[in-house]
């Protein structure tokens, strides 16, 4: 059509992908290639997710954009019910593409997003199989790529972690102020569940054993191990407390630091996902699935699933700082 002698150009509608991931900060780190191998097969489309608030706090560093409901949003309080008739924030109903990670299908969830999207509905286990990485997993949803999932922080991987300059500059603040030192190492003696955690003295053990100023992370449920941390460590060691900080702030001080010793916990994967020497000490959970992935991550385990010695794990962080 023409209108005064002039083509009319009708407007392009994006083609709108929803992705429903809720778990924690480990969780969301895992799902970034997924995200990204969708965008990558749409990458005009406009891209949601819908899960747990760390999908919110980990955008900032995030090299893609996504906008962001959280799963428990009253707003969607609906589609729990038994029938839901109506898409509360239009996000399901619109959506050309949804993939659902769930290990419940029967689920009134799942039936009640069938019936209100209108585009394809994909529902995903979220457990992977033993053997299976979880990032591969989760990226397995949207198709198969060109071999294994990209690591996401690969030094060119655009699935890295960036921090913003202004965050590097006051992280390096930060630390010389705290610590009269350009960088130390980051540790982590905490972790989601209990029986992911290595003894916080072994972590003491290390930081002693290193010989390097401590940039020590403690989140709401770190209390009791960084108080053990901190019980064992002579006097001398120089430490700075990072609790209570905004995920930016702690990603800053991460890369800052360089290197990050962690257990098997939401924030080794942070630190693997920002590229910087990352010690994973696992035990019995399985690192061929739960791995923090990165260009620089090393594992440190003992035979059968045991717990690793000090020793192992000082050896591991000190040839990671030597490795070009």
């Amino acid at each position: 059509m023409r209108r005064g002698g002039e083509p009319v150009v009708s407007p392009v509608t994006r083609r709108r992908l929803v992705v429903i991931r809720s778990g924690g900060l480990g969780d969301t780190i895992l799902l970034l290639p997924a995200l990204r191998r969708l965008l990558d097969r749409e990458p005009d489309a406009e891209l949601t997710v819908i899960g747990s608030h760390w999908a919110e706090d980990v955008r900032p560093l995030v090299p893609f954009p996504y906008s962001f409901v959280r799963f428990d949003s009253p707003a969607l309080a609906p589609l729990f019910g038994s029938v839901a008739k109506e898409d509360p924030l239009g996000v399901i109903s619109s959506a050309d593409v949804l993939i659902l990670y769930t290990d419940s299908p029967g689920e009134p969830l799942v039936r009640n997003i069938r019936g209100l999207c209108r585009g394809r509905v994909k529902v995903w286990p979220v457990s992977p199989q033993p053997g299976v990485h979880a990032a591969d997993h989760f990226a397995e949803a949207v198709g198969r790529g060109e071999g294994p999932t990209a690591d996401p922080c690969d030094g060119a991987s655009p699935n890295r972690l960036r921090v913003p300059d202004a965050l590097c500059a006051w992280a390096r603040s930060w630390i010389r102020d705290r610590l009269g030192s350009a960088g130390g190492v980051a540790i982590h003696p905490g972790s989601g569940g209990r029986r992911k955690c290595w003894p916080p003295e072994r972590f003491a053990e290390v930081a002693v054993a290193l010989g390097r100023p401590v940039v020590l992370f403690e989140g709401p449920a770190d209390a009791e191990a960084c108080r053990a941390f901190r019980e064992q460590a002579p006097a001398g060691l120089r430490l700075a407390r990072a609790d209570g900080l905004p995920l930016p702030e702690a990603a800053a001080l991460i890369e800052a630091c360089g290197v990050f010793l962690g257990n098997d916990s939401g924030m080794s994967h942070l630190a693997g996902a920002l590229g910087v020497l990352t010690v994973a000490v696992f035990g019995p959970t399985d690192p061929s699935v739960w791995a923090p992935r990165g260009r620089a991550v090393r594992v440190a385990r003992g035979p059968g699933g045991a717990w690793p010695e000090v020793e192992t794990v000082r050896e591991a962080v000190a040839a990671g700082a030597l490795a070009p």
